[in-house]
């Protein structure tokens, strides 16, 4: 629904923002269920592409959305898949 919606928006919002503004490192984003997640990674997905304007020439490169590896994981997945990320 749109709560569902708006909290995955703001997960999304903030993992970006610590993503540029932090040190380099893991960010773990928990989420209810498959659609979520799925919805997450495509918005981030949507982001590194350059849709909207995160990118900050200044930033380290670490930093930078072309850097950010997304590894949807939920119980559906097969181990298999879980461990490919």
């Amino acid at each position: 629904g749109p709560s569902s919606r708006a909290y995955v928006v703001d997960a999304v919002e903030l993992a970006m923002k610590i993503h540029r503004t932090q040190p380099g490192g893991h960010i773990l984003v928990f989420l209810t269920g498959q659609e979520e997640i799925e919805s997450a990674c495509r918005r981030l997905s949507e982001l590194i592409r350059g849709r909207d304007e995160f990118s900050d020439p200044d930033a380290q490169a670490c930093n930078r959305p072309e850097n950010l590896l997304i590894v949807p994981l939920y119980g559906m997945l097969s181990g298999q898949s879980n461990a490919e990320g």
